[in-house]
């Protein structure tokens, strides 16, 4: 692994060696992104002589950390807790699953259908809306849209309701047909 260069500053008149630690192995320093060694000098003659020294045992310190056999337990331990719901998680996805089935076996609907307001409920919680007015207008567009044809399956919403749709609104706000194309 390539590891990142050295840089010589200045802090309280003494010169420092700092180190970027690379993402990957920022756990195993404590989640710090820079290593800071002193030179223990203010001569930037002998500094520049001690950089290289010093950058060496921090690359050292970076393949050790890099071979440590622990660090893969340890990163496979974080993917596993990372993917493993909690059982409230797993309780919730469950009734939300039996709810939706029950309400489409009520409706009558296949597995798989939507209805327009589960839909649009997705649509809206999945989109990241840069203005409100936006998100409120399309919320306002919908909630008109359920109030005039109900809420049905989508894959039953056909053209047709779209130009209904489309002219009462037209009708609503005194629009006539050759306004809105």
């Amino acid at each position: 692994m390539d590891y990142p260069p050295t840089t010589l500053t200045t802090q309280k008149g003494k010169l420092y060696v700092l180190c970027t630690v690379p993402r990957e192995l920022r756990d195993a320093f404590g989640g710090r992104r820079q290593i800071k060694r002193s030179t223990g000098t203010s001569d930037p003659k002998v500094a520049k002589q001690k950089q290289h020294q010093i950058a060496d045992d921090v690359y050292q310190a970076f393949d050790e950390a890099l071979n440590d056999p622990d660090r893969s337990l340890r990163e496979g331990a974080k993917l596993l807790e990372s993917l493993i719901a909690s059982p409230e998680d797993i309780q919730r996805i469950v009734e939300r699953d039996l709810d939706q089935r029950m309400r489409q076996a009520a409706l009558g609907l296949a597995d798989g259908a939507f209805l327009y307001s589960e839909a649009a409920k997705s649509y809206i919680e999945k989109n990241d809306w840069n203005r409100f007015s936006t998100k409120r207008a399309v919320k306002k567009a919908i909630a008109e849209f359920l109030a005039f044809a109900g809420d049905l399956p989508v894959n039953q919403i056909t053209k047709k309701h779209a130009y209904d749709f489309a002219r009462d609104l037209m009708e609503k706000n005194g629009f006539s047909n050759s306004t809105i194309k």
